[in-house]
């Protein structure tokens, strides 16, 4: 009698055997697909009565694609969090950038204004000549996207000069607030919360910037 021809290997399973390999550099992307793949060879073999071979590798593939896949999980439940922070952490460097060019643009503006502030209905308008014309500095990335600015100027220096400041290093000069155009005032602009884990970026008339924790929040000058 002829002999009997030996079962062909399922594509199937090389691919999911081959596929749950690459879940170690995808972190468990091509292993999920692995995964499916060795499931739908097996049954299909089994399926077969002899026809089809690679029990073998399906069954291989199948269990190396679920290690890959677990691996992938686990590894990204530990890399999401580090991202958020480290997203977090750009955030609040972004935004003290902005408020230390706002420092320097109202200063600026008082230098060739008879070292006077401008108006405090008026000040981010006033200030877009010292900022290149851009707006991005008036907008923080943890803020609303639908507000033009997320700062406020201290009210008690609107109009004001900057030798009538008696301490600027303590004095309060641009603060965060939940969003608004040419908005000044007082700490009661403050959001409930601070955008930057619960801080609040403030800037000082001497032109410096310090992420504030809400309790020094009290200590802080906002007379000249």
């Amino acid at each position: 009698q002829p002999a009997t021809a030996p079962p062909k290997t399922s594509g199937l399973a090389v691919t999911s055997l081959v596929l749950g390999c690459l879940g170690l550099f995808s972190c468990g992307i091509t292993a999920l697909v692995g995964l499916v793949l060795g499931i739908i060879a097996l049954v299909r073999i089994n399926k077969s009565n002899g026809r089809l071979g690679g029990g073998s590798l399906a069954l291989a593939g199948t269990i190396v694609s679920a290690a890959f896949l677990i691996l992938g999980l686990i590894l990204a439940a530990m890399l999401l969090p580090a991202l958020a922070q480290a997203k977090q952490k750009a955030g609040t460097i972004h935004c003290m950038n902005n408020v230390k060019q706002l420092n320097l643009a109202l200063i600026m503006y008082a230098d060739d204004n008879k070292e006077r502030f401008p108006t405090g209905t008026a000040w981010c308008d006033s200030l877009r000549a010292y900022l290149g014309g851009s707006t991005n500095a008036f907008v923080c990335p943890q803020g609303d996207r639908n507000q033009r600015c997320h700062y406020a100027f201290n009210a008690q220096l609107a109009g004001r000069g900057i030798k009538e400041v008696q301490s600027p290093a303590q004095t309060v000069l641009v603060f965060e607030i939940d969003g608004g155009w040419n908005v000044s005032g007082g700490r009661e602009l403050l959001p409930a919360k601070g955008r930057h884990n619960a801080a609040y970026a403030v800037g000082f008339a001497d032109g410096h910037a310090e992420m504030v924790r809400a309790e020094r929040l009290e200590k802080l000058r906002w007379e000249p």
